[in-house]
């Protein structure tokens, strides 16, 4: 559930934009954790206990992130996203390490792309620190 305070409702964000990519990030973030855990048994070589999500790259975000109005504020945006994203996912999976990333790429046309990416990690290591 997006929580929206005074100071979201008044800020220059894209709410509308906000709403539509913390659900649809959460839906596809939880489902690739769960095949992630259903598939560990089955292949001895993929035994992985941690995904890296990009959102960038997910078509629908890409789209929907080049139709922004010029009257909004594209990284509060991003930002306010990203923070709700990782609140939705520490509510389903609870003692797992979840963390959002903005990593800069300059590719060899010297433009910088941002990739926004979000990590949930369940190691045991993690686990054990609490």
């Amino acid at each position: 559930m997006v929580e929206y305070t005074r100071e979201l409702l008044n800020s220059n964000c894209h709410i509308g934009w906000v709403r539509a990519v913390v659900k649809r990030a959460v839906d596809l973030i939880e489902s690739r954790v769960w095949d992630v855990v259903g598939n560990v048994g089955k292949c001895d070589v993929d035994k992985r206990t941690k995904i890296i999500y990009d959102l960038t790259t997910d078509r629908d975000t890409r789209t929907i992130i080049h139709m922004f109005d010029c009257k909004y504020d594209i990284e509060l945006s991003w930002k306010v996203a990203m923070d709700m994203i990782v609140r939705e996912l520490k509510k389903v999976f609870i003692d797992s390490n979840i963390h959002y990333d903005n990593k800069e790429i300059l590719d060899i046309y010297d433009k910088i792309t941002i990739h926004r990416l979000i990590t949930v990690d369940w190691t045991r290591e993690n686990l054990s620190k609490g």
